[in-house]
């Protein structure tokens, strides 16, 4: 399990810093664009396109690395309520959900992108390709994290002691996950009401 946890640690990490670089890439070719276009009256063809392409693959590999950690945008009121071993079954059933969410996209995915190999975007001359792999390479990367997180849980059910995925703050700054102190708090103020 050891294996297991470096293998996905050592992932969320190369994903973090591409997403990260991908970013920085975004973050230049916006300045480049302003400068360019205030200062020379010329916006290049290829700046929105590529943009928007790199855009798709921050959300592909992000929505990867969020699934291991369970922490898409969810609601929790009604988990909050069930116990520990009941939490880890309502996981379970939602992990599988997505697998086969994943599973689906991930095989229309594949044909979705090769179709496009022959199509060019037009400003920047790219083949359509690219930017469509994003989807069944972030759903292939789903697909291995929800099985990591499967495995997890069935340990979990099974009464390991401690998780194999490793912290979520090593790779993220927040979450959409409520502390125990705001669960306390939310609740209370809807007594209130």
């Amino acid at each position: 399990m050891e294996n297991l946890t470096a293998v996905v640690r050592v992932s969320c990490t190369v994903f973090s810093v591409l997403m990260r670089v991908m970013l920085a890439v975004m973050f230049a070719i916006f300045i480049a664009l302003v400068i360019t276009r205030y200062f020379f009256s010329y916006s290049p063809s290829w700046s929105e396109e590529v943009s928007r392409f790199l855009l798709v693959w921050i959300s592909m590999l992000g929505a990867a690395v969020l699934v291991v950690y369970q922490d898409h945008f969810a609601l929790h009121m009604l988990v909050q309520k069930l116990s520990p071993k009941m939490k880890l079954v309502h996981s379970l059933v939602v992990q599988m959900v997505i697998l086969i969410v994943c599973a689906v996209v991930f095989y229309y995915g594949i044909f979705f992108a090769f179709d496009a190999r022959d199509v060019f975007a037009s400003g920047s001359g790219l083949s359509m390709f690219w930017p469509k792999l994003s989807i069944p390479v972030g759903m292939g990367l789903m697909i291995f994290y929800v099985l990591v997180s499967i495995v997890d849980i069935i340990r979990l059910l099974g009464g390991a002691e401690q998780s194999i995925v490793p912290p979520q703050t090593l790779f993220m700054d927040s979450t959409f996950r409520q502390t125990e102190g705001e669960a306390t708090t939310s609740q209370q103020e809807g007594r209130s009401t």
